[in-house]
């Protein structure tokens, strides 16, 4: 009766908290929404601003130029006055900051928490429960606990290759979002009336294929740098890895530019407007060579050798502490929804509704209904990368190259011919 009874008050002591949250981000929301009211309403510039369409580039540039401008500036400080050439590189670093601490900090902080919970269930366990209402605040906990604790570097580590190499990871994994379509573009009349993608760049799979080899290097660096055998042996069975499985990985994406003839994700995307047209059906051997592929480029079960804990303690960030291992995490979870959203969007429909227009909400993949349809199956693939940790054993190091240079290249080759002659043949 006393256990049960406990259940219960903490039931009862959970709920009040959501209740109280609930209330405090209401009222938080009405306080900003009240405030950009006055704003909107007090400065004409950014009147003018939301009238002529908000973009984060738009914005700098009224703040910065237009209305400065119409400052009087004394003649002494007029080499401080802002002016054009100031919008882009104020833009990237607003951008950046954005990226960082709005979006990629609370999704891989969730992520990690719902990494737990899942794993828990499914091991019989329960996951975090203590901090906040059913565990929801241990990881931000987590994370706070790692922003301030001390940073050591070891007495015999190259410190500047040491401090670097965890930027080299995390970089290429924050600039990974700029290509990715998180929804739909409207045009009018040839021009972008709004956009839900960083940078619609012609060889937006190029550029990812690119900015992502730069991770290798950052891993290497950290083995070698903190002068630890353990540490070394990790990187360098990381990019013994990374390197094999990025051929196949490469191969897996090389059908869907073959099926619609473009390198640009939004294309590709766009190709896929109804159930019938999804990639996954003329590019379904790609679409497990990509998943296969995906998982040894993250280093998820059951290709965890790089962070092997009962081999080698942790890998390649044995060494690391506070903010610096961190950011290797931060980077690992990151690119999880990067290539959990890029099969997405080759293979798997990218932001369109699986449902014919004509029905009624399923149907809708325009503007926040986009966005819901993308991160609803990019986080059911993520839960999918959760799934097999909770279940598979990790492979041997001998079997893991077998797998990439024997099977999963030559399979990956056969499967970009026979789409090709599939395409010529359908014309």
């Amino acid at each position: 009766m006393a256990k049960g009874g406990t259940q219960t008050a903490r039931a009862e002591r959970d709920w009040t908290l959501v209740v109280v949250w609930i209330g405090i981000a209401a009222v938080v929301l009405l306080v900003v929404g009240v405030v950009l009211g006055r704003l909107s309403g007090a400065v004409p510039h950014l009147q003018a601003w939301w009238q002529a369409g908000p973009s984060l580039t738009g914005l700098v540039e009224h703040l910065l130029v237009n209305w400065v401008g119409a400052w009087n500036w004394p003649a002494s400080l007029a080499w401080l006055r802002p002016h054009a050439g100031w919008v882009a590189p104020v833009t990237a670093v607003l951008a950046w900051v954005v990226l960082i601490f709005l979006f990629m900090l609370p999704m891989v902080t969730y992520q990690i928490y719902a990494l737990r919970k899942v794993v828990g269930f499914m091991q019989a366990r329960v996951g975090p429960t203590q901090v906040g209402p059913w565990g929801l605040l241990q990881t931000p906990a987590d994370v706070l606990k790692l922003l301030t604790k001390e940073d050591v570097i070891p007495r015999h580590a190259d410190r500047i290759v040491f401090t670097i190499a965890p930027f080299l990871v995390l970089v290429p994994a924050s600039m990974a979002y700029l290509v990715i379509p998180f929804g739909n573009q409207q045009v009018v009349d040839g021009k972008v009336v709004y956009s839900l993608i960083g940078g619609d760049l012609n060889v937006g799979l190029l550029y990812l294929s690119a900015i992502s080899s730069v991770a290798v290097i950052g891993i290497i660096a950290a083995g070698w740098a903190s002068n630890n055998k353990y540490s070394l042996l990790g990187g360098m069975r990381s990019a013994a890895q990374l390197i094999t499985y990025e051929i196949p990985l490469t191969l897996a994406v090389v059908p869907s530019i073959l099926w619609v003839g473009s390198l640009n994700l939004n294309t590709i995307a766009q190709y896929q407007d109804h159930l019938g047209n999804w990639l996954v059906w003329p590019c379904f051997p790609g679409l497990i060579l990509f998943a296969i592929s995906a998982l040894s480029e993250l280093g998820h079960v059951p290709f965890d050798l790089p962070e092997a804990e009962s081999e080698l303690v942790s890998g390649y960030n044995v060494e690391y502490s506070g903010m610096k291992f961190a950011m290797f995490f931060l980077a690992e979870f990151s690119n999880a929804f990067i290539l959990s959203a890029l099969g997405v969007t080759l293979f798997l429909g990218g932001w369109q509704s699986p449902f014919p227009e004509s029905v009624p909400l399923l149907g809708w993949d325009h503007g926040i209904f986009a966005v819901g349809w993308f991160f609803l199956k990019t986080l059911s693939c993520v839960f999918f990368l959760f799934w097999l940790r909770a279940t598979l054993p990790r492979l041997r190091i001998d079997q893991l190259m077998s797998l990439g240079w024997k099977i999963l290249i030559p399979v990956g080759l056969l499967n970009v011919l026979l789409v090709a002659v599939l395409r010529v043949v359908l014309g």
